[in-house]
């Protein structure tokens, strides 16, 4: 009886979710669906409101001829639009304070309600991504999913209230987690106090191929290697008896000069003299938001243990940038709040090949040039 009640109900939450794309898609096609468009222009931009109270879609001498195939369906929906392109906002409020910003899709009432000039926002569910109003890049699928988001990018959140604790931060994962108010490239799964198990698919049994470490979990359930334990010395074995003594040989040739040792290396990262950005990367002397044009080829090998960091003023928040090795984060340097100047230490190895860069951190960056150095000592 369950199982039946359970496919009438799918059923019909199907016919629902295809009839309301059908309309959305007819609005946009100028095909009629018992509606007659609010505004509706050559450009491709649609808008359907509320006929009862009025104006909902009051696009009419506002937009300009940069904004194009934008749709609206629900009262408020892309209200405040001047000239973003390739929008689609799907109920009551839905990317209201939207002037500027492409490429997003909000479907659910206030989903990206206040978003700007953010662009490829995709916010599914009542609420979600509602506080968001410069960030790219992000996807919220859930009620409130990324609720308090203001300018983060690239954050990815599934789950009713998943990610919504989040308020800056970006390159983050959330799945049924609500997560931290201000964390970066973090990966969070389910509640630690509801989860009594877990299952993950393709792990027994199998030899991964590469470098591997042992892996432990801290009581907070994070992942990540630890040191492998090390075994007691065994006992010394007894002393073989001495042989006899050779004869004496002839002296060999003398040999070749070997190559001068390498001393220790460092590697320097600065913007040229332009100011420093938000979330992008730093080569030598160049700036991108592309990290493969900006990255540093190393030549020698070795171990890196420190990074200095210069910004040339200064910033009410603590700083955070990293270093990164072949796309991934290997060390911080922290500048704290009111100061210009900061150091990271640890222990980075590095080899011939590798690629190295810096990335900035999401908020608070001062509007001046900086400078990074990563040394062996």
């Amino acid at each position: 009886m369950k199982l039946e009640q359970h496919r009438l109900v799918r059923q019909f939450a199907l016919s629902m979710t295809a009839a309301i794309l059908a309309m959305a898609a007819a609005l946009v096609s100028g095909a009629g669906v018992g509606l007659a468009a609010d505004y509706q222009d050559a450009q491709g931009n649609v808008c359907e409101g509320n006929s009862f109270v009025s104006p909902f879609c009051n696009w009419e001498g506002k937009i300009n001829g940069a904004a194009t195939e934008n749709t609206a369906l629900g009262s408020f929906a892309l209200s405040q639009l001047t000239g973003g392109f390739e929008n689609t906002a799907i109920g009551e409020a839905a990317l209201a304070s939207n002037s500027e910003g492409s490429a997003n899709t909000a479907s659910g009432k206030s989903a990206l309600g206040a978003n700007k000039t953010g662009f490829e926002n995709t916010a599914t569910g009542a609420a979600a991504l509602d506080g968001n109003t410069t960030g790219h890049q992000n996807t919220a699928v859930g009620f409130a999913a990324l609720f308090k988001s203001t300018e983060g990018s690239n954050n990815i959140a599934l789950g009713n209230f998943a990610g919504h604790n989040l308020m800056t931060g970006s390159n983050n994962i959330y799945i049924g987690n609500e997560g931290e108010g201000s964390e970066e490239s973090t990966t969070r799964i389910g509640k630690e106090d509801s989860k009594a198990r877990a299952f993950i698919a393709g792990i027994f049994g199998k030899t991964p191929a590469g470098e591997t470490c042992s892996v432990g979990v801290n009581i907070e359930g994070q992942l990540g290697c630890t040191a492998a334990a090390t075994g007691p010395t065994g006992p010394t074995g007894p002393t073989g008896a001495a042989g006899a003594n050779g004869t004496t040989g002839t002296n060999g040739p003398t040999g070749s000069t070997g190559p001068t040792g390498v001393g220790g290396a460092s590697f320097e990262f600065s913007t040229g003299g332009k100011n420093l950005p938000t979330n992008q990367f730093v080569g030598l002397g160049a700036i991108s938001s592309s990290e493969g044009s900006v990255q540093q080829t190393v030549a020698p090998s070795g171990t890196l243990t420190k990074m200095t960091c210069f910004q040339d003023g200064t910033s009410k928040f603590t700083l955070i940038y990293t270093l990164r090795k072949n796309g991934k984060t290997v060390q911080e340097c922290a500048i704290e709040a009111g100061k210009m100047t900061g150091t990271g230490f640890g222990s980075v190895a590095f080899a011939s090949g590798d690629l190295l860069d810096v990335m900035t951190p999401g908020i608070g960056i001062p509007k001046a040039a900086g400078s990074f150095s990563v040394s062996t000592g």
